[in-house]
């Protein structure tokens, strides 16, 4: 199987898109949902704070936050200094994602290379 099977098959998350950004102090993120997967980077402490759904992360060391599609989420970033976070959407197609993990778990390559193909 290559790397245009699998994204075919739905193996690997389809990228809707990704961001490094950094952020003025006090910006907010207002709370939303998204069609998506998020996983977002933080990659130094901070006095951000994270919300999804009813419970707050703050990020007082670098961290990931997962978000799932249609999860409620927001974000309050560190009031006092800006705040640099990278982020990226996603979309998974579970049923198919067994036969990639198989893949990985059975030592087979973990390297793809991300190239732009055509849909």
């Amino acid at each position: 199987m290559d790397l245009n099977d699998m994204q075919e098959w739905g193996c690997l998350p389809k990228i809707a898109s990704a961001g490094d950004y950094i952020v003025k102090a006090g910006s907010r993120l207002l709370p939303r949902k998204i069609i998506y997967y998020e996983l977002v980077y933080f990659p130094t402490q901070s006095n951000t704070v994270y919300t999804i759904g009813d419970r707050t992360y703050p990020i007082d060391e670098p961290a990931f936050i997962f978000t799932r599609p249609y999860e409620h989420h927001s974000c309050d970033h560190d009031p006092d200094v800006p705040t640099r976070h990278t982020f990226i959407h996603f979309e998974y197609n579970h049923a198919s994602a067994q036969i990639y993990a198989s893949r990985l778990l059975e030592g087979h390559s973990s390297r793809y290379p991300v190239h732009q193909h055509a849909s």
